[in-house]
C-alpha cells in the first residue's frame, strides 16, 4: 500500500512515468490475486460450521432428534464448531480493497 502511494506521489524525476505505470500494473494484478485469500477464508468459514451430538456408548440409544423427543438417553456431548473471523482478516481485506481503489 505504501509503495502504491509512493508511485502516485513521487515526482517524475524520482520515478519516471514508464516505471511508475509498470509498477502500478504489477500492484493492481497482485491486489486482485490477494482477494482470493479473503474469498477462501469466507468459504472455509461457511464450510466449517458444524453442529452434532455424540451418542451414548451403550449402543441402545439412537442419537437422532426423534429419539431425544421420545425420551431416549441424552447425548454424551453436543459439539458446535464455528469459525469466527478476527480483526486481521478485516484489515487484510480493507488493505486489498484500498490498494485496488488507489
Amino acid at each position: 500500500l505504501s509503495l502504491t502511494l509512493f508511485c502516485l506521489w513521487a515526482p517524475p524525476r524520482v520515478l519516471p512515468e514508464r516505471r511508475r505505470n509498470a509498477m502500478l500494473g504489477v500492484f493492481e494484478a497482485m491486489g486482485k490475486w490477494s482477494l482470493i485469500d479473503s474469498l477462501m477464508i469466507f468459504i472455509l468459514m461457511a464450510a466449517m460450521k458444524m453442529d452434532f451430538d455424540i451418542p451414548p456408548a451403550d449402543g441402545t440409544a439412537n442419537a437422532t432428534a426423534a429419539a431425544h423427543a421420545a425420551g431416549a438417553a441424552p447425548p454424551v456431548a453436543s459439539v458446535s464448531v464455528e469459525v469466527m473471523p478476527t480483526g486481521g482478516i478485516t484489515l487484510f481485506t480493507l488493505g486489498v480493497v484500498l490498494s485496488l481503489v488507489l
